[in-house]
């Protein structure tokens, strides 16, 4: 079986395949085959392998590892160029820069600094916060510039303010929630009265609070004790019960003469104005301040600022940013944020790669420290910005709720956004100072990787390509740098202009610069001999005129 097959689809030896191939084998009348000698046959270029020189390869091996540490340098300085562009950005975001307008604003309106008015019989009136000394100044301020201004007034022809409910006498301030008075008391008996003192029939003294001494208890009015001698219309009273901080959602304030807790005894501001002002009245009777009365604070939240309190005699309010995503620049934000996030991510998986390779060694670096603090403060600034979001929401949800008349208090929340701002800073100043550091650190890098221009760099490789018209186009390559320069055409038995060298350089310069006609001419003679095989006679035209012929036939 095998034997048919082999004979069926054996292949055919004596085929012609003459026609297959690229030129035709037959001859024409007039043509005969000529056969190579010795003579016409052309000899082969053999390339012996020559060894390179050891010091020509160590001076490469240099050459690449600074190209590399080049590359390497301005790849990092790049990456932290756009981390820190990145910090700026959230940096500037951060804070409203209408926040000071505001906050002055609310000082012409609250403090009044340097006003004086007087009541029809002549009497001054206190409006300035600052000329507050006794318990009637206090009083005064409140019935004549604090329920004035926290609620929107009459016109100016008398008509009712329909529709501005919940603004400040400005109208265009609405107040979130409602203002609080809230006074910090201190216990009696809290200090020890000198010897001298007792026989002036001084028979208690009371100190700072210093957080441990405020007053925590719920008392009848005049600040008594509950006794079955007291009416019970005269206890129970709310400004009488003590609020604590977690009721009140506050932090601890620290003031010129002490500090204070979050909570105390609270008395709403709400309601119309002639209500509340009779409220204050009746509060005024009861003594709601006395000698124990060691700080009084008007607390009040408004749409894009946070009041903190007035305190003796002392006044602070703080701009706040909440919302950054409805301006123009809203999304930059939100990239530049999501870009933060990345940053620290891939600088944290750096810093354990370099830990996992260096062990102790490594943590012992004072930049590896400094990395260390940096990133932890990247995390935390990450957490207080979620927590700041959360807070927010929750600001929100109130406010909607409640149609903004509920109690809302974003001392927390203006405590957190603080917080943000303080750490954010440190890590813009700790990102300057490492971007420059990773300048000056790869500047010696960057100058040992360019060297500067002079007369010697004519030594560097120099590539020549033959034109058209039989120029030399000539480039100065400097592959160390890996920068082409400026291609000159120079045409054959042309007048080469070379600038003068300089005075001040060196002689070895003025050498190189004197020997770069002879090193052109090495050029062109490895050209001719390595693409022409020797045919080019650099020293004459007449070999451009060969050329021209064999091109045109």
């Amino acid at each position: 079986m095998a034997w048919v097959l082999s004979a069926i689809f054996k292949s055919e030896t004596n085929v012609d395949d003459s026609a297959e191939d690229e030129e035709d084998t037959r001859l024409d009348y007039n043509e005969e085959f000529i056969e190579k000698t010795a003579a016409t046959r052309k000899k082969k270029r053999t390339i012996a392998f020559k060894p390179l020189d050891p010091e020509a390869l160590e001076l490469v091996k240099k050459e690449r590892l600074k190209e590399k540490m080049l590359w390497a340098v301005l790849k990092e300085v790049l990456f932290y160029t756009l981390y820190l562009s990145t910090l700026y950005i959230i940096s500037v975001s951060n804070r409203d820069p209408s926040a000071y307008l505001m906050k002055d604003h609310l000082v012409a309106t609250l403090i009044r600094p340097g006003r004086q008015d007087y009541a029809a019989d002549q009497s001054p009136l206190i409006f300035e916060i600052m000329q507050i000394q006794t318990e009637n100044d206090f009083w005064n301020w409140t019935h004549n510039v604090v329920i004035q201004e926290t609620r929107a007034q009459n016109w100016y022809n008398g008509d009712a303010a329909y529709g501005l409910r919940g603004f400040l006498n400005d109208r265009n301030s609405r107040m979130m929630g409602y203002a609080i008075l809230r006074q910090v008391r201190s216990q009696p008996n809290t200090c020890v009265i000198p010897v001298g003192m007792r026989k002036q029939n001084i028979t208690s003294c009371a100190y700072y609070s210093e957080y441990i001494h405020e007053e925590r208890g719920d008392f009848c009015t005049k600040w008594r004790r509950r006794a079955s001698y007291i009416p019970d219309e005269e206890c129970g009273w709310d400004e009488f019960s003590y609020k604590n901080s977690a009721e009140l959602k506050s932090f601890p304030i620290v003031g010129k003469l002490d500090g204070y807790g979050g909570g105390g005894y609270v008395v709403k501001l709400q309601g119309r104005a002639e209500e509340l002002s009779e409220k204050l009245k009746d509060l005024q009777q009861a003594e709601w301040t006395d000698h124990l009365t060691r700080a009084i604070f008007l607390e009040f939240s408004i749409y894009n600022a946070n009041g903190p309190p007035p305190v003796l005699p002392s006044w602070r309010f703080d701009g706040i940013r909440l919302l950054q995503y409805h301006t123009t620049g809203g999304f930059v934000v939100i990239l530049a944020e999501a870009l933060f996030c990345i940053f620290t991510i891939y600088f944290t998986v750096v810093l354990l790669r370099g830990i996992c390779k260096g062990k102790m060694a490594y943590l012992r670096l004072y930049w590896t420290m400094w990395e260390c603090i940096q990133i932890t403060l990247s995390y935390a600034a990450i957490g207080l910005y979620v927590y700041r979001y959360m807070l927010t929401q929750d600001v929100l949800e109130v406010f909607e709720k409640t149609y903004g008349n509920g109690y809302i208090r974003m001392q927390r929340v203006g405590l957190i956004d603080e917080s943000l701002g303080y750490v954010i800073g440190i890590l813009v100043f700790m990102g300057t100072i490492t971007y420059l550091k990773l300048l000056r650190t790869h500047l010696q890098v960057t100058q040992a990787a360019l060297p500067p221009v002079t007369a010697a760099t004519w030594d560097e490789t120099v590539v020549a390509a033959v034109d058209e018209n039989g120029g030399v186009a000539l480039e100065d390559l400097e592959t160390t740098l890996g920068i082409i320069g400026t291609t000159n055409t120079v045409k054959p038995n042309a007048q080469v202009e070379i600038n003068p060298v300089n005075p001040q350089s060196s002689e070895e310069d003025r050498k190189n610069v004197g020997d770069f006609s002879g090193k052109v001419d090495k050029m062109l003679d490895h050209i001719n001999t390595i693409y022409f095989n020797g045919e080019i006679d650099i020293h004459n035209k007449s070999w451009l005129k060969k050329m021209a012929s064999k091109q045109a036939k």
